[in-house]
């Protein structure tokens, strides 16, 4: 999956974008990634360095606990609007 690739270019502590871990772990959530694949791509790019995680796994919490919060009323089908799987994009 594109999303998880992304996330681990942008984790990695030689790239360590962090506005691109938030979009790549958010797309890749839409998409139906689960938390625990995120993590272990997390995993993966800190073996290269601890900061992947320092910054990483904040975003992962507080983009997982916005998916949950999505509102049913306005999107009855849970998920967010936007983001597709091909859209890491330039850095």
């Amino acid at each position: 999956m594109v999303q998880l690739l992304c996330i681990a270019i942008d984790a990695s502590c030689t790239h360590l974008y962090a506005p691109g871990i938030r979009r790549h772990i958010r797309v890749a959530l839409d998409l139906g990634v689960t938390e625990q694949e995120i993590l272990e791509v997390l995993k993966i790019a800190t073996t290269v360095g601890i900061h992947s995680s320092n910054v990483g796994l904040p975003i992962l919490r507080e983009e997982a606990a916005a998916a949950r919060s999505v509102d049913p009323v306005k999107n009855p089908s849970g998920r967010r609007v936007g983001g597709s799987d091909d859209d890491c994009g330039a850095v």
